[in-house]
């Protein structure tokens, strides 16, 4: 089978365009709060003043747009501009929302009515509580209720976050030079109130959502949340079925590998070659994308391992005698390595990166493993058997499974949400099973399809959705 590139002709991945915010609620008087420090003995800067480089916390975003924090004075020179009264937090927000994640310009509503607003937009937030199961991470928005500082409340976006901290910046909080920047104390997923302020939460865009490709025997490439459909072989006639898949470190791309050993790339992924011309002692069962996805590693069910592009050789199982054939592999992110894992859950780690974290090869299984993904960290990973039991090891948690239920059709493979917080299983049908913080993104259950699903490939962390 030769190396073949197609186009991809359908709207996968099309998000829709900004739109006009729901009418405002009562009330809405267009202001938030002016929130001087009493400690500073000095005036606030004056209005507009530059107090953060957007260059300084965005990143590349910042390239895009005005991202700048600028002071806002004493509060009584608000101006409005297209993002909203200047320089209020709300003026703030919304402009970072807009670039970023699509949203109107204005929301219409004061800093505490973002909370209930957020889920309503066109492209919706989602509300993640304050003391929560999930995190705050860069550019969400936190948001808190009125209080004795202010009765409209207060938003920031979060900048950065760490162990114990999350660093946010801000407009309308502390007007003064050297303000626009705050480090809040963060315990588990708790923020304590803020000048008699209480955190209601934050907002992560729908476009932060984790993605996934389910993929079938055929090639036929089904895209749901952030992940978008750049081709398939689902019309292709293919001489070996489609056995595995690897995404590009953007997101943008993939590959997909048949039984052969053919490899076929799409999106922005590049052809670095197959072993369709190889005379395979057992037929290719998977493969995993390098770090930089300028390589790959294809893995055959007698544990030998094809590598191209920038890929190492590692070592392969090809000369030992398994007892079970090998069932797929996973890349150690960040690289250094990979496992192989064979149909009784024994692992083969191979490279300086990746250790042995424990397996199933001596547990009486009641269906053979189907599949692995790794940890975040890669200090860990699950497997998954084809009823669905989950083996977690190293500092993989074990977040649910569906090894005691009765399914329509067999598991098939497992995909890590990008925190490493969750996963999802994919049945042969079409069906996908989230647990952890895994959203229920969607399937094709029920949906008449060509081939049954071999898989499920999560968007890679390293992804920028958008």
């Amino acid at each position: 089978m030769a190396v073949a590139a197609l186009v991809a002709t359908g709207p996968w991945g099309a998000r829709p365009a900004a739109a006009s915010p729901p009418p405002a609620p009562a009330g809405w008087v267009g202001v938030t709060h002016t929130h001087l420090d009493p400690n500073m003995a000095t005036p606030p800067a004056p209005w507009g003043t530059l107090l953060v480089s957007g260059g300084d916390w965005a990143g590349g975003w910042a390239s895009r747009g005005d991202l700048n924090v600028y002071s806002n004075g004493d509060g009584n020179h608000d101006r409005l501009v297209a993002s909203g009264d200047a320089y209020e937090c709300v003026e703030f927000a919304q402009r970072w929302a807009t670039l970023r994640y699509q949203s109107p310009p204005i929301w219409q509503v004061n800093a505490d009515g973002m909370w209930a607003r957020g889920p309503q937009l066109p492209i919706p937030f989602r509300q993640l509580p304050n003391g929560g199961g999930v995190a705050p991470q860069f550019g969400d928005l936190v948001v808190w209720g009125p209080g004795a500082a202010s009765r409209f409340g207060h938003v920031a976006i979060v900048a950065d976050t760490g162990l114990g901290y999350v660093d946010v910046v801000e407009q309308n909080w502390n007007n003064h030079l050297g303000g626009g920047r705050t480090r809040l104390t963060i315990t588990g997923t708790t923020i304590d109130p803020r000048d008699g302020l209480p955190v209601d939460g934050w907002l992560r865009s729908s476009l932060e959502i984790d993605g996934y490709w389910l993929l079938g025997g055929d090639g036929g490439i089904f895209p749901f949340g952030t992940s978008g459909g750049f081709g398939s072989t689902g019309n292709l006639r293919l001489n070996r079925p489609i056995v595995g898949m690897a995404p590009t470190p953007s997101g943008r791309g993939y590959w997909l590998v048949a039984a052969d050993g053919g490899v076929f790339p799409f999106g922005d992924a590049a052809g670095y070659g197959s072993a369709a011309h190889l005379r395979l002692r057992q037929p290719v069962v998977g493969m995993a994308a390098t770090p930089t996805g300028h390589g790959y590693w294809l893995v055959a069910a007698d544990g030998g391992i094809f590598p191209f592009g920038d890929a190492p050789g590692y070592g392969s199982a090809g000369n030992l005698r398994l007892s079970q054939p090998i069932a797929g592999m996973a890349a150690v992110p960040g690289g250094g390595g990979y496992w192989l894992v064979a149909g009784d859950g024994g692992i083969f780690p191979f490279g300086p990166a990746a250790g042995g974290y424990g397996s199933t090869g001596n547990v009486r299984l009641n269906r053979p493993i189907v599949g692995m993904a790794a940890s975040a960290s890669g200090r860990g990973y699950w497997l998954v058997a084809a009823d669905g039991g989950i083996f977690p090891f190293g500092d993989a948690p074990g977040l649910g499974s569906t090894g005691g239920r009765v399914l329509p059709a067999r598991v098939v493979g497992i995909a890590a949400t990008r925190d490493g917080g969750g996963y999802w299983l994919a049945g042969a049908q079409g069906a996908t099973y989230p647990f952890g913080d895994a959203e229920p993104i969607g399937s094709v259950a029920g949906l008449r399809i060509n081939a049954p699903m071999i898989g499920v490939v999560a968007m890679p962390a390293s992804a920028l959705p958008g």
